[in-house]
């Protein structure tokens, strides 16, 4: 049977190694494959398998805005990866990231895809067109996650209440600060 493969995804290398580095560190001990796909912040790491310790790298160049060019080509990128690796999981953070990697990972046909959302980008203060655009963006990308973290109740409850998921697929996770 083919080991279970993780590859963890997000914007840029500074988000990986301040805060997922850690979640990598721990699949890998559980016994996965671990990898991660990230916009590397030195040229010499443009290589694929550049050292993290036990966990692979892929660099791709993941866009920081929501430019539907740059959003197309982060997601070729990712498709392509997603397919040559053929990933058991894709473990997505980071807003724009979380964008590209779940329509990547549905072209791919990845069979489990879990977005982890560190705060979502709408809020109350927004005009009230441009907060349901993004709502209405989140709802159609949570159609392709399997599961939906959070790192607050509050933002779990939220998801619940605007129905992103079915509750049993949404989990608050906290941030790993004691209360």
């Amino acid at each position: 049977m083919r080991p279970v493969t993780v590859c963890q995804v997000c914007a840029v290398e500074f988000t990986y190694r301040q805060f997922m580095a850690p979640l990598a560190q721990a699949l890998h001990q559980q016994g996965y494959q671990v990898h991660a796909a990230f916009t590397p912040e030195h040229p010499r790491q443009d290589q694929e398998g550049v050292d993290l310790g036990p966990v692979r790298h892929h660099p791709v160049a993941i866009a920081r805005s929501a430019s539907p060019v740059a959003l197309a080509r982060s997601t070729w990128q990712l498709y392509r990866l997603f397919r040559r690796q053929r990933f058991t999981v894709v473990h997505v953070h980071t807003p724009v990231a979380a964008i590209a990697a779940r329509l990547a990972a549905l072209l791919a046909r990845t069979p489990v895809v879990i977005y982890t959302a560190h705060g979502f980008y709408f809020h109350d203060g927004m005009a009230a067109p441009v907060r349901w655009l993004h709502i209405a963006s989140e709802w159609v990308l949570a159609q392709l996650t399997t599961l939906l973290l959070t790192q607050s109740a509050e933002d779990a409850e939220l998801a619940r209440r605007l129905r992103f998921r079915p509750a049993s697929r949404i989990r608050a996770i906290g941030n790993g600060v004691e209360a």
